[in-house]
């Protein structure tokens, strides 16, 4: 950890003008004295050229972590230029998507009196654990706390985005401190980690992702992000109606026993290829299906010809299975006649 070798600490105009009026001045003392080495230091180093007390160094590491300039990695201090750099063993992030990845995924303990330390040194901590006993309606015991902060510290998430986690949370009927980190993570490793997203993935969950959960039987849990990307296709690429997307969410579990959006992707694709867009549409998909289905079993009760029959693809389907192909070329083939009418 050596001093940087110029002559001077590069600060942006940004940085001037917008940032740093708003920070008490003595974590700006702080963050410049971090800034001055070139590969990272260290919370005692920084305090021991400062004079400071390591407490205090670690309040101001943290404003600044909070504002994505300063990564704090045990003891460790990274200055993140623009939120480019990456911290080292704690948090991936994409420059595409800025999805972030969990990559140390054990959760720091922290103590009682490291917690007293952080509310009494840091004014965001405190107001955070004000927040959450608030909307939490009861006293937060220091597991509580522990785990409110390990939102912030630990996950990086803002404090208008922790509020929104909470408050989507217990809307749903949940105060579990468990339940609450899990969501957390969630949304961590689908790099929802402004409120814009946060309120994003809220709308969408509230709307169409909790029908279509719930038409799976899976409405006691987060949908994961390949089961978002399978009811974003649905809704905004196939269009469909939540009324037909929940059908085949019900075919589906009816039919195999179980929920799988593989499986209905299937249904809600020959359906799409077949141009259904009401639930009048589908019926007449099930009597096409139906007709068929008689007038190939009456073709196999009939006498067998001397001439070899060649083997009809429905005859071989069990009660339960769809041919959703077949479907789409009959409902296709009807369509097309009655625009000929």
């Amino acid at each position: 950890m050596e001093l940087n070798q110029n002559k001077y600490v590069e600060l942006s105009l940004d940085f001037v003008k917008n940032i740093m009026p708003k920070a008490p001045a003595v974590y700006t003392v702080v963050y410049v004295c971090a800034l001055s080495f070139e590969e990272g230091t260290d919370i005692k180093t920084v305090a021991n050229l400062l004079n400071m007390s390591e407490s205090d160094v670690r309040a101001a590491v943290m404003y600044w972590q909070d504002r994505g300039l300063i990564g704090l990695n045990g003891e460790n201090i990274e200055i993140l230029k623009g939120g480019v750099k990456e911290f080292k063993n704690t948090v991936l992030q994409s420059s595409k998507r800025e999805k972030r990845y969990i990559v140390n995924d054990k959760q720091p303990n922290y103590a009682p009196e490291e917690l007293d330390m952080y509310a009494d040194k840091n004014a965001d901590v405190k107001a955070l654990f004000e927040m959450a006993q608030s909307k939490l309606k009861r006293m937060l015991t220091y597991n509580d706390l522990s785990a409110v902060f390990s939102l912030y510290h630990w996950l990086g998430l803002k404090m208008e985005v922790i509020s929104l986690l909470l408050d989507f949370c217990i809307e749903r009927g949940h105060r579990n401190m468990r339940y609450i980190e899990s969501v957390a993570i969630d949304w961590c490793e689908s790099g929802i980690n402004t409120a814009e997203a946060a309120k994003e993935r809220i709308k969408a969950y509230n709307g169409i992702y909790r029908q279509v959960m719930r038409a799976m039987g899976q409405n006691n849990r987060e949908p994961v992000q390949k089961e978002i990307d399978y009811m974003k296709k649905w809704s905004e690429v196939y269009k469909m109606p939540i009324e037909i997307i929940e059908l085949a969410c019900d075919r589906t579990v009816i039919g195999i026993g179980k929920p799988s959006f593989g499986y209905a992707d299937k249904i809600l694709l020959s359906w799409y290829k077949a141009g259904v867009k009401t639930l009048k549409d589908v019926e007449n998909m099930d009597r096409l299906y139906a007709e068929s289905k008689k007038q190939t079993q009456n073709s196999a009760a009939a006498p067998k010809q001397s001439v070899n029959r060649v083997t009809n693809k429905f005859t071989n389907y069990s009660q339960r299975e769809y041919d959703y192909s077949e479907i789409e070329r009959l409902e296709i083939q009807r369509l097309k006649a009655e625009g000929k009418n």
